[in-house]
C-alpha cells in the first residue's frame, strides 16, 4: 500500500510539474502576442507604405501560360505568356548569343573560363584526421581550398591528354562513370566530352543487379569508379562481360585499396590521381580538328533510378542539354540575378539530371561550386567528428538544392534540436514561426523576428542562403513552408524529366503564395490528355485536368536499345516531340501546373474505389512516427496496408511515453501496443491532413530495417522502389492482409 501511494504522488508531482512548465510556456507566449499585437497596430501603416503587399499579391495573381488550340493536331496546349518572353529578350538573347555557335558541350568550360578565369570555381574539403566515436569511424574535415576556373580547365585539359595518348579514347567510344559527386567526377567527364566519348552514368549506390545490367547492355569497356565500388566490381566479375579497365578516383571515407587487394583485381586497375601527375610528361594535345563532332552526337546515356524494373537508358544529344541549360539559366537568372558572388552546393548524384543541368548552367554564370556529399552535409551528420563542421556551414553557398528527403530531414532536425533545447524554446519559436507565416501570407517580411529568432537557425546553414530549389519528387507544402519561414529563402519547386533533359516547370514562389504548383518554362509546351480510368479530363472544370504530356527542344531522342519503350513514351505532333510522363496533372486560371495524382500509383479497392498512393504516401511520411511508408491495397479488400519505416527516435520516446521498459528497437517494432499508437497516429494526422479514410491503412508492419539505394529499397535519388519493397516484405504484406481479413470476420 505505501508503495502504490508513494506511486501515485509522485506520479501527481510529475504531472504538477509539467502542468506549471506548460502554463509558463503559455503565459510566455500569450505575453509574446500581447506585445506584437500592440506593435503590430502601431507599425502597420507604416510597413503598408514600405512593402506595399498588394504589389506581390497582385503579382502572384498575373496568368502566367496561355492556353492555345492546335487545330493541326486537336488538342490544347499551355505555353509561357509572349509578354513575360518579351520582358526576358535582352536576357535571352545574351544567352542566344553565347550559346548559338556552340556546338558540343567541350566548349562550355573555355567559355566560362574567358568570362572568369581567375575567379574561384570548384571547391573541396581534404579529410584531415579519422577518428572513433562510440564504435564508429568519424571524419575530421578542412575548410574549403578553391580552384580557379583555368585551374579547373587546366585539370581537365590534363585528363584529356592522358584519356587520348594512355587509352586512345575518342569520338564514339562509350565510357562509363560510377562515383559519387566529387571535382574529379566534373573534371572527368568534361574531359571524355573533350574528345567526343558518349557517357554512360550509374549511380554510386546503385544495386549489383543494376550495375551488371547497364555495364553489359552499354557493352563499355572502361569504367571510372571509387574505391569502395572497385571492390564491388571485384565481386561481380564473373556476371561483368566487357569492362576491362578501371580508372580508380580515390575516396577519402573509406580504406584505400591495399598491395594485395591492387594485385588480385581482375581488371587493368588505374589510379586516376597518378594519371593526372602522369599527364605532365606528355605531349600537348591539339583539339582544334573538331569538325566531325555534331550537335546531334550523343552526349550522355543517363540512366533513370529504375523504380519499377531495369533502369532505361536515356540518351541525351549535346543539342538537347544546350536547349535545356538556355532554358534552365533564364529562369534562374530572371528570379535571382545569378552571378559570380554566388556559391552552389554541390552533392547530388551527378548521374542524376537534376545535378548535371545546375552545374552546367551555374558554370556559364560563374558561380562557385563547393563539392560536399550527403553524409557530411549539415553539422552533426554521420560521417562527422564532434566539432566539425557540416559542408553547407563550411561553404555557406547561396543557392542549395536537394530532394524532398533532404529537406524534410533539415526539418525534423530543426524541430528536434528546438525541442530538445527545453519548452519555453520550443514554444517561442513555434510561436514566432505562426506569426512569421500569418504575416507572409499577406505580403510582409518580418525583418525583426528574422533578426531575433530565425538569424540562429539560418546562421547553422552558412547565412547566405538565398535560394532553394526541390525537386526529383513532390515537396510536401507543410515542408515548403517550414523551410522558407526558418531559413529566409526563397524557395523554387522543380517538375521535369532525365527524358526532357531537366526543362519542364519551375516556381520561384514569392511569400505570399504557398500554392504547391509550377509554371511552365521558357521553350517548353504542356499539354494534358484525359485519363478516363482515373476520372480526369481537360474539360473538367474548374481545372483542366489529365495526363501531362512535356513537349521541348531538349526531349530526348529515345531510351538506348529499347525501341518498344520509346515507342510507348515519346512522339513526334507538329514538329515539336513530345514525353508521356505518366503523372496526372492539373492547370489553374493562371497557368499554374499543379500534380495531383500518377497512373502507377492508382489502386482499385474491392468496392471499386480508386486510391492514389503516392498522394497518401507524400502526405503520411510526415507524421511524427514515419521515417518512410509505402501502402499497398489490391481488388481483394477494401482497405489499404502499410509498410512504415519509423523514426527511431521517436518510437523510442513513445515507448518510454507508455512505459514500456525495453529499448530494444526490433523488438519495440513487434511490440502490438506500439503499432497500435502509431496507428492510431497515422489516422489523426491523416484525418487533420484531409485524408479520405480509405486512403489510410487499417493495418501496418513496423520494418526496423532502414531503406536505402544500397539493399535496393530506395532508389538513387532516395525514393522508394515500391515492387520491390512490396517483394523484400511479401511475408509481411500476406501476414497483414491475413490479419485485415481476420478483424473484418470477427466484427461480423
Amino acid at each position: 500500500m505505501i508503495i502504490i501511494l508513494t506511486a501515485l504522488i509522485s506520479f501527481a508531482t510529475l504531472f504538477f510539474l509539467a502542468f506549471l512548465v506548460n502554463q509558463q510556456v503559455r503565459f510566455v507566449v500569450l505575453t509574446l502576442k500581447v506585445i506584437t499585437s500592440i506593435y503590430d497596430l502601431i507599425t502597420l501603416p507604416i510597413y503598408l507604405l514600405i512593402e506595399k503587399p498588394w504589389k506581390l499579391q497582385r503579382h502572384s495573381q498575373t496568368p502566367c501560360a496561355d492556353r492555345h488550340y492546335e487545330p493541326n493536331g486537336d488538342y490544347t496546349y499551355w505555353q509561357i505568356k509572349p509578354e513575360i518572353t518579351n520582358e526576358r529578350q535582352d536576357v535571352h538573347s545574351r544567352l542566344e548569343n553565347v550559346i548559338s555557335n556552340v556546338k558540343h558541350l567541350s566548349e562550355l568550360l573555355p567559355i566560362a573560363q574567358d568570362f572568369y578565369a581567375d575567379q574561384n570555381c570548384c571547391g573541396t574539403r581534404k579529410v584531415l584526421r579519422k577518428v572513433i566515436e562510440k564504435g564508429r569511424t568519424k571524419f575530421q574535415l578542412s575548410d574549403y581550398e578553391w580552384k580557379t576556373y583555368r585551374q579547373t580547365q587546366e585539370a581537365v585539359d590534363d585528363l584529356t591528354k592522358v584519356f587520348h595518348h594512355r587509352f586512345a579514347l575518342k569520338k564514339g567510344d562509350r565510357v562509363a562513370i560510377m562515383a559519387d559527386t566529387c571535382f574529379e567526377w566534373l573534371t572527368t567527364f568534361a574531359a571524355l566530352q573533350s574528345l567526343g566519348c558518349e557517357v554512360v552514368t550509374l549511380h554510386s549506390t546503385l544495386g549489383e543487379a543494376g550495375i551488371v545490367y547497364i555495364l553489359n547492355s552499354t557493352k563499355v569497356e572502361y569504367l571510372f569508379t571509387q574505391t569502395d565500388l572497385v571492390r564491388l566490381m571485384n565481386k561481380i566479375k564473373p556476371k561483368v562481360e566487357t569492362v576491362q579497365k578501371i580508372i580508380n578516383i580515390k575516396n577519402p571515407f573509406v580504406d584505400q585499396l591495399t598491395e594485395t587487394e591492387k594485385s588480385e583485381t581482375q581488371y587493368e586497375l588505374y589510379e586516376l590521381d597518378k594519371l593526372i601527375k602522369e599527364s605532365h610528361t606528355l605531349p600537348p594535345l591539339n583539339l582544334n580538328n573538331n569538325s566531325e563532332f555534331s550537335i546531334n552526337d550523343v552526349a550522355l546515356i543517363m540512366f533513370t533510378s529504375g523504380s519499377t524494373g531495369n533502369p532505361k537508358g536515356v540518351l541525351m544529344t549535346h543539342y538537347n542539354i544546350l536547349r535545356s541549360a538556355i532554358g534552365i539559366m533564364e529562369r534562374v537568372h530572371f528570379s535571382f540575378e545569378i552571378d559570380q558572388n554566388d556559391t552552389f552546393i554541390a552533392y547530388l548524384p551527378m548521374s542524376h539530371i537534376f545535378e548535371m543541368m545546375c552545374e552546367i548552367t551555374f558554370f556559364m554564370f560563374g558561380v562557385k561550386m563547393a563539392f560536399g556529399r550527403a553524409s557530411t552535409l549539415t553539422t552533426g551528420s554521420p560521417l562527422l567528428a564532434k566539432g566539425c563542421i557540416g559542408d553547407v556551414q563550411a561553404s555557406r553557398p547561396t543557392v542549395w538544392t536537394g530532394v524532398p528527403l533532404i529537406f524534410e530531414r533539415v526539418q525534423g532536425g530543426i524541430q528536434t534540436m528546438l525541442r530538445s533545447k527545453s519548452p519555453y524554446v520550443a514554444g517561442v519559436y513555434d510561436w514566432a514561426y505562426q506569426y512569421k507565416k500569418k504575416w507572409a501570407e499577406r505580403g510582409f517580411k518580418c525583418r525583426l523576428i528574422d533578426a531575433i529568432f530565425f538569424k540562429l537557425i539560418r546562421d547553422q546553414f552558412g547565412g547566405r542562403l538565398k535560394m532553394v530549389v526541390a525537386g526529383g519528387a513532390p515537396l510536401m507544402l507543410e515542408t515548403q513552408i517550414f523551410i522558407k519561414m526558418y531559413l529566409n529563402v526563397q524557395l523554387a519547386l522543380g517538375y521535369s524529366s532525365t527524358e526532357c533533359t531537366g526543362n519542364g516547370c519551375i516556381s520561384i514562389f514569392d511569400e505570399f503564395d504557398h500554392a504547391n504548383t509550377v509554371a511552365i518554362m521558357e521553350g517548353v509546351k504542356l499539354r494534358l490528355e484525359d485519363w478516363d480510368e482515373g476520372g480526369y479530363s481537360v474539360n473538367d472544370s474548374p481545372n483542366a485536368r489529365g495526363e501531362i504530356i512535356l513537349g521541348t527542344k531538349a526531349t530526348s531522342i529515345g531510351y538506348f536499345e529499347n525501341e518498344e519503350e520509346t515507342k510507348k513514351a515519346f512522339f513526334e505532333e507538329n514538329g515539336v516531340r513530345w514525353w508521356r510522363t505518366g503523372d496526372i496533372g492539373e492547370v489553374n486560371k493562371f497557368g499554374h501546373v499543379k500534380i495531383i495524382d500518377r497512373k502507377k500509383d492508382l489502386v482499385k479497392l474491392q468496392m471499386g474505389e480508386y486510391i492514389a498512393l503516392g498522394k497518401a504516401e507524400s502526405v503520411l511520411k510526415n507524421c511524427l512516427y514515419v521515417d518512410n511508408i509505402v501502402l499497398h491495397g489490391n481488388s481483394f479488400h477494401n482497405h489499404l496496408v502499410a509498410l512504415v519505416q519509423p523514426s527511431k527516435a521517436n518510437i523510442l520516446k513513445l515507448a518510454e511515453s507508455m512505459d514500456i521498459e525495453e529499448d530494444d528497437f526490433n523488438k519495440l517494432c513487434e511490440d502490438p501496443s506500439i503499432k497500435n499508437a502509431v496507428l492510431e497516429g497515422l489516422k489523426k494526422y491523416g484525418k487533420d491532413n484531409s485524408l479520405m479514410g480509405k486512403e489510410v491503412p487499417y493495418v501496418l508492419h513496423l520494418c526496423p530495417d532502414t531503406w536505402t539505394p544500397s539493399n535496393g529499397l530506395l532508389t538513387a535519388s532516395l525514393k522508394t522502389r515500391r515492387a520491390q519493397i512490396y517483394a523484400f516484405y511479401k511475408d509481411a504484406v500476406e501476414k497483414m492482409y491475413k490479419e485485415l481479413e481476420s478483424k473484418f470476420s470477427s466484427s461480423r
